[in-house]
């Protein structure tokens, strides 16, 4: 109630809260509705190592934020010689990179560091630097990691579009969560020196990290399979409305593809608003 203040005045609007990452189910702890965590949903339709594209690179697709450390990343381009060691490339923009820009370190990286600032980009975009990158590199310490010395650990979705495309991901502690496991990913701390030996080791023992990968890849198809999620959410909305509720959504189901269709969903609609309607709740057309 502390947390997130502005759920508390929807909390009677809503059935169930499914939360993708722990710092969303920790915000919801203490409200009457139910909440459970889930994880990430993935098109996986495109999955796969990309070997034939990966080239030295490393690419950071991260906010700039205070406990995203992307200015750390960006220190560390000093360290890795161009054209000869790994490059660095980082994309998107934020609060903390409106004052670092206009600093003279952040001129000295540009003109001195093996970097490539793209700035925001497209999402096919991206999706090309993925599959062209051997490390996706994520130096964050989670949301609440400043305020609960960076004990907080979460696992950004850019880390796993990076491992769908076959990147090695070199991270924080804080990254490691399930179903991952400590030999799934690469750590590394905020010091740039300890950055750099990591990024030209993975690059440099490349063909090593194979099962590495091959390995990620798989926990991918098990976990993240989008399919599989939505079938799991519904499995388990279902268990938190009552018997009436579930018939209707059967109903919808069974008709989707029917000429009864919108006869269907007009009747549940009206019935379901008469419903919130007397116990004194607003009907969240989102239901249907």
């Amino acid at each position: 109630r502390q947390n997130a203040t502005w759920l508390v005045e929807v909390d009677n609007y809503i059935d169930l809260f499914l939360c993708v990452q722990a710092k969303g189910f920790n915000s919801v702890l203490g409200l009457d509705t139910p909440a459970l965590i889930m994880r990430h949903p993935l098109d996986l339709s495109d999955i796969g190592l990309y070997e034939d594209q990966k080239i030295n690179q490393v690419v950071s697709p991260h906010q700039w934020k205070s406990w995203k450390n992307q200015d750390v990343v960006a220190r560390t381009t000093l360290n890795l010689q161009k054209d000869i060691d790994p490059k660095i490339v980082i994309t998107n923009t934020g609060t903390d990179f409106r004052n670092f820009r206009i600093t003279e370190e952040w001129k000295n990286i540009q003109e001195n560091g093996n970097i490539d600032y793209k700035g925001i980009v497209k999402g096919e975009d991206l999706t090309e630097l993925f599959k062209t990158s051997k490390i996706i590199i994520d130096l964050s310490v989670g949301e609440w990691g400043n305020v609960i010395r960076g004990d907080y650990k979460s696992l950004n979705y850019a880390v796993i579009e990076g491992i769908k495309y076959g990147s090695v991901p070199l991270t924080l502690r804080h990254s490691l969560v399930p179903p991952f496991t400590s030999g799934d990913f690469h750590e590394t701390s905020l010091d740039t020196a300890d950055i750099t030996a990591q990024v030209k080791y993975i690059c440099n023992n490349w063909d090593s990290f194979l099962p590495k990968r091959l390995s990620n890849i798989e926990k991918l198809k098990k976990f993240f399979n989008r399919d599989n999620i939505a079938k799991s959410i519904l499995s388990l909305y279902f268990k938190f409305v009552d018997k009436k509720e579930q018939d209707i959504k059967n109903l919808f189901l069974q008709t989707l593809n029917s000429k009864e269709f919108f006869k269907t969903a007009n009747y549940a609609e009206m019935w379901m608003r008469n419903r919130y309607k007397s116990a004194g709740r607003k009907f969240n057309r989102k239901f249907l």
